[in-house]
């Protein structure tokens, strides 16, 4: 089953398979996490679901747009990149910024 995803606990590898009456068992390898449900297909899905990354990932999303709004805005009438600020290190949007670059290149995302 490759479209599995890790676990979401451990990020070992998932095994799915049929167990009794027909029914689908996902579980993680590694620790003892698992999901079961009536069909494959909702047992792959459940175990699949991950509401907190999808909705961090809309959140930073929602945050880098509004970040590059301003930071346009100082591009355009400061004439000024937020790495060359003076005020960087005041500065909410380029705090932001920096703090969700910092994230991405910690989870190799960048």
């Amino acid at each position: 089953m490759s479209e599995l995803k890790p676990c979401p606990f451990c990020d070992g590898e998932a095994n799915g398979y049929q167990i009794a009456d027909g029914w689908w068992k996902v579980h993680c390898k590694t620790c003892t996490a698992y999901r079961s449900a009536p069909t494959r297909g909702i047992a792959i899905s459940a175990w699949n679901f991950r509401p907190r990354e999808e909705r961090l990932e809309w959140l930073l999303s929602d945050i880098h747009k509004r970040v590059a709004k301003k930071a346009m805005f100082c591009a355009v009438a400061l004439e000024v990149a937020c790495g060359d600020c003076p005020e960087a290190s005041t500065c909410d949007e380029a705090i932001i910024v920096a703090a969700i670059n910092a994230a991405l290149k910690d989870e190799g995302k960048e």
